[in-house]
């Protein structure tokens, strides 16, 4: 057998402690489901503080679940981001669903932006909303572009953990004020 397919399939490092390649990549997985969702909860959570800044902008899609689920609104992004990376975790298709989804992500809120414009302008927290925003769909769309380009599944992740991290926070902003 050759040295390289027992360095290829599953053979153990100096550095993984005694485990196996594929015990570590379902190890990876476990991390991004469970931390990921917490993070999340904690993010969607920044909607209960008791005034939005440019730090803490409200996310419209946020506002109607919290107007219509009560605090259920807390779980919903959460959820979602668990079972779909759940299910889309060894689809071989799950770099190109976060490719289309980060492409998705960009193109709505390029429209969201030009539609709210008359708002943001004359707004200092608008304006800075709108840099994270760019900034960060910027990186979600290079982190997918890049996990696409070379079959890295930790890389795509990253993208997909990205693009709920910025619907949860600050994607899609309500410009208003609360009634």
């Amino acid at each position: 057998m050759c040295v390289i397919s027992l360095c290829t399939r599953g053979a153990l490092d100096s550095w993984s402690r005694g485990r196996s390649t594929a015990a570590l990549y379902a190890v990876t997985r476990a991390w991004w489901l469970i931390l990921g969702t917490i993070v999340l909860v904690l993010l969607c959570a920044l909607l209960v503080l008791p005034s939005h800044s440019a730090l803490t902008p409200y996310p419209f899609h946020q506002l109607m679940l919290a107007f219509s689920t009560g605090y259920g609104f807390l779980l919903v992004l959460p959820i979602t981001y668990l079972v779909s990376l759940a299910v889309l975790w060894n689809s071989r298709w799950f770099g190109l669903t976060v490719l289309v989804a980060a492409i998705l992500l960009a193109a709505l809120s390029v429209a969201w932006f030009v539609t709210s414009w008359g708002y943001i302008r004359s707004d200092v927290d608008g304006l800075f909303v709108t840099g994270e925003n760019a900034i960060g769909i910027g990186l979600v769309l290079a982190l997918s572009l890049l996990g696409f380009l070379r079959s890295a599944r930790q890389v795509q992740a990253a993208a997909y953990f990205g693009i709920f991290a910025l619907l949860a926070w600050c994607a899609f902003p309500y410009f208003g004020e609360l009634p």
